[in-house]
């Protein structure tokens, strides 16, 4: 009825043979780099809370899927406040702010940050962040940086953007 079956099967075999001998190709589940870019930040004053807008790229998919420790800093001055994306915020004050942020101080930033109960995560989506600021941030020259500490390879982070958030800032 078959002919060729001889053939099929040693067609099959050796391709099953190669498909070992080549092995599998590559297969990812998530981003292994971090890849933390800011595209733009934007604040402006809504009601009686002040709202900033980071675009960029921050790993969507990876906070969303797996335990990625993305954090958004915004900062005036020394005083800051930090965004755990899937965490509380935390605020407080860190002098060396006030030069921009370096990797190696990171962990004495997040030592020197107490939970924060006016400033929140609004809204998370695929290259947007929009987060609400505490009081205690006034008119002025803000800046905003993305970080992740990996515990094997340390910290990442973004480049550092600053806006003006005041009368008249935003849109």
């Amino acid at each position: 009825m078959y002919p060729n079956m001889r053939a099929v099967r040693a067609g099959l075999g050796i391709a099953v043979m190669a498909g070992l001998l080549i092995g599998p190709g590559e297969a990812r589940a998530g981003s292994f780099e971090p890849i933390l870019a800011i595209g733009q930040v934007v604040a402006l004053h809504a009601g009686g809370s002040a709202l900033v807008e980071v675009t960029g790229n921050f790993g969507f998919d990876d906070v969303l899927q797996i335990d990625f420790p993305v954090n958004l800093i915004v900062y005036q001055g020394k005083e800051f406040v930090r965004y755990p994306l899937g965490g509380e915020p935390s605020s407080g004050s860190f002098i060396p702010l006030q030069s921009g942020l370096v990797a190696r101080q990171i962990p004495h930033l997040e030592a020197n940050s107490e939970f924060e109960a006016e400033a929140e995560i609004v809204r998370l989506e695929p290259k947007r962040l929009l987060v609400s600021l505490p009081p205690k941030f006034e008119d002025g020259s803000i800046t905003a940086v993305l970080y992740i500490v990996d515990p094997t390879l340390g910290p990442f982070l973004s480049n550092a953007v600053s806006t003006t958030l005041g009368a008249g800032a935003g849109p």
